[in-house]
């Protein structure tokens, strides 16, 4: 009995010993971190007369610690304290970025008044806040 239970003990040290998790396997790699968000517009200023409408595309670029872009990373976009005179933003049915770490949005508005619009980008944690300055001109 002292055998069977000595051979038990043996085997279970081995097969802890084999089961190291501080090892990781050789083809193994971290998914690079999101560390900022580029967000540009086509048109920083809309100028145009009352009750146009106006739209363009917006672009947002996600990009690691290196400045290495990153794909299939979900982003938001919204305006910061909406408001029908500000528009809206519209995204594509898929929210992830393409394999150059970019995602598209549209900016639609119906110009009623001059002033500033800021949009977000956001992912997570991460966010990019850019302006767009509106105004009415005769």
């Amino acid at each position: 009995m002292k055998r069977f239970t000595f051979g038990i003990v043996i085997i279970l040290l081995l097969c802890i010993m084999g089961c190291d998790e501080t090892e990781s396997p050789s083809h193994w790699s971290p998914v690079p971190e999101l560390n900022s968000i580029y967000l540009r517009f086509e048109q920083d200023t809309v100028s145009s007369s009352y009750n146009t409408s106006h739209s363009q595309e917006i672009t947002a670029r996600c990009l690691n610690n290196d400045g290495a872009s990153l794909s299939d990373i979900e982003v938001e976009f919204s305006i910061v304290n909406p408001e029908d005179w500000k528009g809206q933003v519209s995204v594509p049915d898929t929210s992830v970025t393409d394999e150059r770490g970019e995602i598209r949005a549209t900016y639609s508005v119906n110009l009623q008044r001059s002033g500033t619009v800021s949009i977000e980008a956001r992912s997570g944690l991460v966010h990019k806040t850019e302006k767009i300055e509106l105004e009415i001109v005769e």
